[in-house]
């Protein structure tokens, strides 16, 4: 079962990283040494440089896909708890499942939230 788990969380994981070249298209400008594309807008009056619009973009990619596994755990933890049928042992991996989810978005959201205190202009726009 936790093999599975890591392959679903390696899939999605191998997924994203596989999608920011797909999205990169060129477009004929320069900023900084760093070729403008659909990803890396250079804003050179505000200072900001092509790093900060990729750490910005990597940022926005993993807030997605740590959604989708959290709704996707949760989902899993409920169809386990819902299907335990008296199981103590099964309602009691299903309550971790949810704790486990908990934690995890606890925790992505304070690296959210100090990345978006040391990012000038926040992570958002």
């Amino acid at each position: 079962m936790k093999n599975k788990i890591k392959q679903i969380v390696l899939a999605g994981l191998a997924v994203m990283a596989l999608s920011v070249p797909l999205l990169a298209q060129p477009v004929a400008a320069q900023c900084g040494g760093a070729q403008h594309t659909s990803i890396i807008k250079c804003n050179e009056k505000a200072g900001e440089g092509a790093i900060i619009y990729l750490l910005r973009y990597v940022i926005q990619l993993m807030t997605y896909g740590v959604g989708i596994l959290a709704v996707g755990g949760v989902v899993y933890a409920g169809v386990m708890y819902a299907s335990a049928s008296g199981n103590q042992e099964q309602v009691k991996k299903a309550k971790m499942m949810l704790f486990n989810v908990a934690i995890g978005l606890l925790a992505y959201a304070f690296m959210f939230a100090i990345t978006n205190f040391l990012i000038p202009g926040g992570v958002f726009n």
